[in-house]
């Protein structure tokens, strides 16, 4: 239950940083604050729902819907910016679960398991540690961002070169 729990907070969060990555670059939509937290909670509960089915790329196809219908409805852009949006997100995530992986395999000499991730300390801390690395991912492509100018505009570089990715 706890597992769940920490799971479903951390899509929330990773919800939240998807909001703030594309409100870098797009204008967001009038909602309440009210249906705001309603569609985080349902967004961000069928991932986690998904998550738990261990299938690597359902979860992976399932992320990006997900951030695909966020920033649909919270945005208004283009369905193809939105989808850029949700495929930076995604990767940005995907590289933050990878560097957590990565770390704690090299603290243990590769001596890695399920049975080690499947402790409630060692998966929490995992979670916070991938959140951080994708905070300071976003807060990079922000100040990259604040370089140009303010200006509310995607790069067209930026679209060329990651939409493929």
């Amino acid at each position: 239950m706890i597992q769940f729990l920490v799971t479903w907070g951390t899509g929330v969060v990773q919800l939240w940083l998807h909001l703030f990555l594309t409100s870098i670059f797009a204008d967001k939509r009038e909602r309440s604050r009210v249906t705001q937290a309603l569609f985080f909670f349902v967004l961000s509960l069928g991932p986690t729902l998904v998550n738990q089915l261990h299938i690597p790329v359902l979860n992976a196809i399932i992320g990006i819907a997900q951030y695909f219908i966020f920033a649909l409805l919270f945005f208004e852009t283009a369905w193809y910016y939105a989808l850029l949006f949700s495929a930076i997100m995604y990767g940005i995530h995907a590289f933050s679960e990878i560097a957590v992986v990565v770390v704690l395999a090299a603290m243990y000499n590769g001596q890695l398991n399920m049975e080690f991730f499947s402790q409630d300390s060692v998966m929490i801390f995992c979670q916070s540690l991938g959140l951080l690395i994708s905070l300071t991912a976003i807060m990079l492509i922000r100040a990259i961002a604040r370089k140009r100018k303010d200006e509310k505009k995607v790069p067209q570089n930026l679209a060329v070169v990651l939409f493929p990715i």
